[in-house]
């Protein structure tokens, strides 16, 4: 039960980490995609602006899909404890 709770409480701390990280991420991600929309740059330089703003939403998601997965396992762990105390008759008077 300590172990959950203390991987409950990094997980807070990584999805807040996480949501400035984002922020920062979702900038640099506009600014590339405004550069990939100019038509005054040259075509390589659009198209790598391009190539760099996916390239960062796909580094998100992964990280989003990280922290996702933590979540869910950490979720199934505490109802499995909750079944097991349960059955074992803590919650009965």
């Amino acid at each position: 039960m300590v172990a959950l709770k203390k991987r409950t409480q990094e997980l807070r701390d990584a999805d807040n980490e996480f949501m400035v990280q984002k922020a920062a991420t979702r900038q640099e991600i506009e600014r590339a995609r405004l550069v990939a929309e100019d038509e005054t740059k040259s075509a390589k330089e659009r198209l790598d602006n391009l190539k760099k703003a996916l390239e960062l939403e796909a580094e998100t998601t992964a990280k989003e899909l990280v922290l996702a997965k933590e979540r869910m396992l950490i979720q199934q762990e505490e109802m499995a404890e909750k079944a097991s105390c349960y059955r074992s008759k803590c919650f009965r008077a």
